[in-house]
């Protein structure tokens, strides 16, 4: 068996280290097994190479990520919702003590057992592909399920902005973005292609406010969500 699927949404708002070597000056993941280690730092790798902040791991993110990805390897389901700890994505990384008004998001994603592929997954799917490379996280956590059948693995990985005065201008190009995944993954051939910033101006990465929070507008006075604020920066689209 070897199913291959993936979600996403974002939201306005200790495990022993197993350790892998990353690029000099990045932050150390201090998750639990190799492959997430390894996504840890094809992550901020690939965000170094987009002149992003690196995400720094969070013991908290991370354990919100490992219950939600056994969670759905229990019940076989690839799914942001369900009825463990509150049943949405802001619900359980509230839960593990994050307190934070800036925003919160999460990808999920299964099918495969390594991080490089799961990786690819995301990179080539717009919405996942636009978590992993929003200036305003600073803060992840990533984990993977035990796997059955070789490959039948869950994953999730959580983000969060704990620090409300960090960067949130950036545009890229796609040409940007492919030759960022490039210098992580090496030449892609034809699946340079499959890299799109495009398909998700009608929301489909499910952004929204948190309760209370409010987005200042300097276009019209009023105020924009989340989303319509990463819809402007990255296709110019109100």
């Amino acid at each position: 068996m070897n199913r291959v699927t993936m979600a996403v949404t974002v939201l306005f708002l200790s495990a022993c280290a197993n350790q892998v070597g990353n690029a000099e000056g990045l932050p150390e993941w201090k998750g639990g097994k190799q492959e997430e280690a390894k996504f840890y730092n094809l992550l901020n790798q690939f965000r170094s190479n987009l002149k992003l902040k690196p995400l720094k791991s969070d013991d908290r993110l991370y354990l919100a990520a490992s219950k939600h990805s056994d969670w759905m390897m229990g019940y076989h389901l690839l799914t942001h919702s369900g009825p463990n700890i509150g049943g949405t994505s802001y619900t359980r990384v509230i839960a593990e003590g994050v307190d934070t008004e800036g925003v919160i998001g999460e990808i999920i994603a299964m099918g495969n057992s390594t991080a490089r592929a799961t990786f690819k997954q995301w990179l080539f799917s717009p919405p996942h592909l636009m978590a992993m490379i929003s200036p305003e996280y600073d803060h992840v956590g990533v984990a993977r399920s035990d796997c059955e059948y070789g490959n039948d693995c869950y994953w999730t990985t959580d983000f969060a902005q704990l620090d409300t005065t960090g960067e949130s201008d950036r545009e890229f190009t796609v040409e940007e973005v492919t030759r960022a995944a490039e210098m992580v993954l090496g030449p892609l051939g034809d699946q340079r292609t499959d890299i799109s910033l495009e398909g998700t101006e009608n929301g489909g990465a499910g952004m929204q406010s948190a309760p209370g929070a409010t987005t200042p507008s300097e276009d019209n006075g009023g105020y924009q969500s989340p989303w319509q604020r990463l819809k402007k920066r990255f296709w110019n689209t109100p």
